[in-house]
């Protein structure tokens, strides 16, 4: 009682100290926007309306304005929200005949593309783009402005810097070319380096990344895949929305440049991602409706254009009566179109606004307007997520001090109140209370440092430049900063996995096992191999859920109660893989290396197996592993005297990526099988190897440097790795920029693991 009663007394005062949003709000004295349909407030249409152009035409506008108004949705869009919250009209459109443009103006344009059109003209993407003005031609448009809202260079510079501006979505246009051009994916990635950000000399600059394109009815409907190819719980197309992260992924490594280049000017990265796959996923939180059996409509001469039948399963105050299974399959549907292809409410030749398309009932029911932009609903949602978090980094409205303040606040008032080991509470925007993690040093954070030190090894992830990144000193994980098991925590709003052998405090939100040099199988199958078996400890995947079974009793009793707690848990069984094979070249041909796959996996999948009918768990990652051949020590230790032992596209060793992919392909086969046993519980393959493979193939794309094979810290030669001198030890260095690198020690650094983290979150959320 006495804990409630203090962090309610925290919260009370946290609510006093905190500024008012109205307050805060006065901030900006102007907007300027630039971007394309999905922030266009009516450049397109103000010269005249195309015969062609169904978004000027009811029931576009229908929710807020009565009437269209050349935004290509039901109502307000994400600008016009943000342009309300902080007190600034709604932004009118750029070419806008006799409008004041002194608080602000929209240069957005429906079709605008980050690049211009030369550049795909070039490409033999000319026909496929619809480009009425670039980003290029946007920023020229303001620059033409400037005279007629300021007097002088200094009262143009004076305005701007109580300005903000949003710089974009730019990408999905410039993607759409070679798509609807039917060209390959791989060619479509090589668009993502030319997408680049702008500074007019501004200090506040958001720029969002793109949405997941694989949700949207309008690709649904146009790229037809195989069931496999689609996500199992959200019915969207993966490969297209892998193109959609790594476009962000590659967008946030370029504004994290920026802002070291500038550090007086703040520039806020706005995600469209997440907010829309929570639409997608998780409808009944936002009131929203999916699609089960069908839709029926009726035409009538009335906002009421469409009728709602037993095929739509919707939730909040709508139709709560026939709400049903929690977690089926959805089906991402438009509000306003037409039955085309598929359950999607989209056809081509009779979109939105064309003869024979319908609008359904509410809007606000539904995340998708016409199938290529969101209803007002979502825009709003999405505005208030940037404004305040936690969809923009930083927030609009939100200061680093203010941040660092109300930090303190916390620290001072709340720490003498709160015990060991809360008890977990379930979060609404979540689907995990707990993570459990098992594997080898690319998930270790710091299990490693005791049991090296146990055993009087030398463990260098507890010596600098260790952690320099992000933590400031060595924890015991083997990168410069965090790990993918570390971005996943923070993207489920989850503390850091604390390390079971290092760890005193509480384990009710997960504990990690994971330990440098485990492998899957037990340390006596390496004991024969000369020179190794000493160094192979007996930390083995069965070691560390001997482990697990250990804590169990810490955390919930009896087996009932275990089984309720442990349906909440994401578990990550492994990588697993790595070291048994790292291991066994020193002893073994790379024949006799291959031919322990099967061995291998055998053990991971029966530990999958093993907490699913044991412990209940009902979500379990799966990580293949990496390109063996690819990683610096094995490049460095068993170099090819052959040129043909190395892969023309990447440099790296053929023999070892060849074991790599035999390994995940059995794995996959493997976990199938599990999931087969198992329907009701989710097992998810996490792909290790293609993310490294693309950075390697292609490191530019990714802000990465061109010597990719080269650790960030080592003691020199080809590869930057040396045994004798090794990073953490005498006569290593470390490279001035770790981001800029794959490789830090012949692990990766904290940047490669950011970007494949993304991708597992993707497949997370997606199965």
């Amino acid at each position: 009682m006495r804990l409630s009663v203090s962090v309610a007394a925290v919260l009370v005062v946290l609510a006093a100290l905190r500024p008012p949003r109205v307050a805060v709000a006065q901030k900006y004295a102007a907007i300027f926007n630039f971007g394309d349909s999905l922030v266009d407030a009516g450049n397109l249409v103000v010269d005249g309306i195309p015969d062609y152009l169904a978004t000027a035409r009811l029931p576009y506008g229908m929710t807020y304005f009565g009437y269209p108004t050349g935004r290509c949705s039901d109502g307000r869009l994400v600008v016009d929200f943000i342009a309300q919250e902080v007190g600034l009209p709604l932004l009118p459109p750029s070419k806008a005949k006799n409008a004041t443009f002194h608080r602000g103006a929209n240069f957005a344009i429906t079709g605008a593309t980050s690049l211009d059109t030369p550049y795909f003209q070039g490409r033999g993407l000319g026909h496929t783009v619809w480009n009425s003005g670039s980003l290029h031609t946007q920023i020229k448009w303001f620059q033409d402005m400037k005279a007629s809202i300021c007097k002088s260079p200094q009262e143009c510079r004076d305005l701007f810097r109580r300005s903000l501006f949003i710089v974009g979505e730019f990408g999905g246009n410039d993607y759409n070319s070679p798509l609807f051009a039917f060209r390959p994916l791989e060619e479509v990635h090589t668009f993502v380096p030319d997408v680049k950000l702008i500074e007019e000399g501004a200090v506040e600059l958001v720029v969002p990344g793109v949405l997941p394109i694989g949700c949207f009815p309008v690709y649904l409907s146009i790229f037809r895949k195989q069931p496999e190819m689609y996500g199992r719980r959200s019915g969207c197309i993966r490969d297209l929305n892998t193109l959609s992260w790594v476009h962000n992924a590659a967008l946030q490594r370029k504004i994290a440049e920026l802002r070291l280049k500038h550090p007086g000017v703040r520039i806020m990265y706005a995600d469209y991602y997440t907010p829309a796959i929570q639409f997608v996923l998780h409808a009944e939180k936002y009131g929203q409706c999916y699609a089960h059996f069908g839709f029926f409509p009726r035409p009538v001469v009335s906002r009421r254009l469409a009728s709602k039948v037993v095929s739509w399963v919707c939730y909040g105050n709508v139709t709560d009566a026939d709400r049903w299974d929690p977690q089926p399959v959805t089906t991402p549907r438009a509000c306003c179109g037409a039955p085309g292809v598929g359950e999607y409410n989209f056809n081509l030749t009779s979109k939105c606004g064309d003869p024979g398309s319908y609008a359904c009932y509410d809007p606000s029911n539904h995340w998708s307007w016409d199938g290529i932009h969101l209803t007002e609903a979502s825009y709003g949602h999405i505005a208030k997520g940037w404004l305040y978090g936690p969809f923009a980094d930083p927030p609009i409205l939100e200061t680093q001090k203010e941040r660092v303040d109300l930090l303190r606040i916390v620290l001072v008032l709340l720490l003498p109140a709160v015990s060991s080991c809360l008890p977990c509470r379930r979060r609404d925007d979540y689907d995990y209370d707990s993570i459990f993690s098992f594997g080898d040093s690319f998930a270790d954070t710091g299990n490693g440092a005791v049991v090296f030190a146990e055993h009087s090894l030398f463990s260098p992830a507890t010596k600098p430049p260790y952690g320099m990144t992000f933590f400031g000193q060595p924890t015991g994980r083997n990168s410069n900063g965090r790990l993918i098991i570390d971005f996943i925590a923070e993207k489920l709003g989850l503390p850091f996995v604390p390390p079971y052998l290092a760890h005193n405090g509480c384990f009710r939100q997960g504990a990690n096992f994971a330990v440098a040099g485990a492998t899957s199988l037990d340390a006596s199958f390496f004991s024969d191999i000369p020179g190794v078996g000493k160094f192979v400890l007996n930390t083995s995947s069965s070691v560390q859920l001997g482990w697990f079974d250990s804590l169990k009793p810490s955390l919930c009793s009896p087996a009932q109660e275990c089984k309720d707690f442990f349906h909440k848990s994401l578990f990550f069984m492994g990588e697993f893989g790595v070291n048994d094979y790292s291991f066994s070249v020193f002893g073994k041909t790379p024949l006799e290396v291959r031919s322990m796959v099967p061995d291998v996996v055998k053990t991971i999948s029966s530990a999958t197996e093993r907490i699913i009918k044991r412990d209940g768990a009902k979500a379990v990652v799966v990580p293949g592993i990496p390109p063996l051949g690819c990683m610096p020590p094995n490049l460095a230790m068993f170099p090819s005297t052959d040129p043909a032992g190395y892969e023309p596209g990447t440099g790296c060793l053929r023999q070892f990526n060849e074991i790599a992919v035999y390994h995940n392909t059995l794995l996959q086969d493997a976990i199938k099988n599990v999931q087969k046993n198992h329907p009701d519980v989710r097992v998810i393959y996490a792909d290790f190897f293609t993310p490294v493979i693309r950075i390697v193939q292609s490191p530019g794309t990714f802000g990465f440097t061109s010597d990719i094979l080269r650790c960030c810290c080592g003691g020199g030669g080809k590869y930057n790795f040396n045994m004798s001198a090794g990073c953490g030890m005498p006569g290593a260095t470390v490279c001035e920029d770790p981001s800029t690198h794959l490789f830090w020690d012949g692990h990766m650094t904290e940047a490669a693991y950011h970007f494949i983290a993304d991708g597992w979150l993707n497949s997370i959320n997606e199965s």
